[in-house]
């Protein structure tokens, strides 16, 4: 449940954790409305995984179920709220490049905005990143 989820980002943040992204939160069980409240309370960062979402991804005859999902979800929580990352490079899978190209392309035809791609696909993961180097005392540019 819900409370787990709260215990490890209690904990994650007692760690001093820089970060906490989720990954694939419908495949433990997640609701919409849980998945929020994680964003909202804890300030944690939602991953929408391209792969997950592609044809010839792991949702497979789901895909678009699982694209659908994603776009309720950034609609939702928010693009600065979200990375979108390919989860791509298993053998078979379309190359990263191609994963994220296609699901900028199907964001875009949908009307999510550049704005909000880049946001999701530069600007938050930098600031992720930033914040974990930051935390080891390493600066990036």
């Amino acid at each position: 449940g819900l409370g787990d989820r709260e215990a490890f980002v209690g904990a994650a943040r007692d760690m001093n954790a820089a970060a906490v992204v989720l990954t694939y939160p419908h495949l433990v069980g997640l609701s919409d409305a849980q998945i929020a409240e994680l964003i909202d309370s804890f300030g944690v960062t939602l991953e929408l995984c391209a792969y997950g979402m592609h044809p010839s991804g792991s949702a497979g005859p789901l895909s678009e179920q699982e694209f659908r999902s994603a776009l309720r979800l950034l609609n939702r929580v928010g693009p600065e709220n979200c990375i979108l990352s390919s989860d791509g490079g298993m053998e078979g899978a379309p190359q990263p490049p191609e994963l994220l190209a296609w699901c900028c392309d199907r964001m875009l035809a949908e009307g999510v905005s550049a704005h909000a791609l880049k946001m999701m696909t530069h600007e938050n993961p930098r600031r992720l990143i930033s914040a974990r180097t930051q935390a080891l005392g390493i600066q990036i540019l």
